[in-house]
């Protein structure tokens, strides 16, 4: 049987891969186009809520590496 696992990523790993600064990514979550969770201070997001963030912006999400 195969678990599902949940990946997050924070809000400097998005700033780093679109390019932009990290306060631009706080104003997508706050704008309420970024779901996003508060984890104390920090903002965590769901991989998949990223991912259908970029197709929202026709953005192609990033490939997944394979496994060799």
């Amino acid at each position: 049987m195969r678990k599902s696992v949940r990946e997050f990523l924070t809000v400097d790993e998005i700033a780093k891969e679109l390019r932009v600064s990290w306060k631009t990514v706080v104003k997508f979550i706050q704008n309420g186009e970024l779901p996003a969770i508060k984890v104390g201070r920090n903002y965590r997001i769901l991989k998949s809520d990223y991912q259908d963030f970029l197709k929202r912006q026709h953005i192609q999400p990033p490939e997944e590496p394979t496994s060799p």
